[in-house]
């Protein structure tokens, strides 16, 4: 059996924008923040993608971009006022982060309601440097 990955996508997608439909007929518009800090090429592009899939699915996204000069402690205060943001249903910080910062210091002061992709105690520290086991959200390459 071949999977058809484009067709699967764009029926999940379909479903997603459905259910958004839903929500927003109760007065809730579904939202995703991603932060990307540093210029990593492949992050770059995983994000782009993931602020296209909002758009398509119309969920409102926050798309917050940082030089890789951040500091760790803007990204925790960051992701702090998002946790507090009643618009923000979701959070990414994008991997690899730059050396100014830790995967899991950026990552306590998610609310657990709020975490998506590597973004949990139990995730983020594998993704921490030397780290045994795996995070990645994209093909390695």
């Amino acid at each position: 059996m071949i999977l058809d990955g484009k067709a699967l996508a764009a029926k999940i997608r379909g479903e997603v924008k459905e259910e958004v439909s839903r929500l927003a007929q109760r007065g809730v518009q579904p939202g995703f923040a991603v932060i990307l800090a540093g210029d990593d090429p492949a992050s770059r592009v995983y994000v782009r993608n993931k602020v296209r899939a909002c758009k398509e699915t119309a969920v409102r996204s926050f798309f917050l971009e940082y030089p890789a000069s951040v500091s760790e402690s803007e990204l925790v205060d960051r992701v702090g006022s998002l946790n507090a943001d009643p618009a923000v249903h979701g959070i990414l910080v994008q991997l690899p982060l730059p050396n100014t910062s830790t995967p899991s210091g950026c990552s306590r002061p998610f609310h657990r309601r709020r975490t998506s992709t590597a973004s949990t105690c139990r995730t983020s520290g594998r993704c921490s440097p030397g780290a045994p086991g795996s995070c990645r959200a994209r093909p390695r390459g």
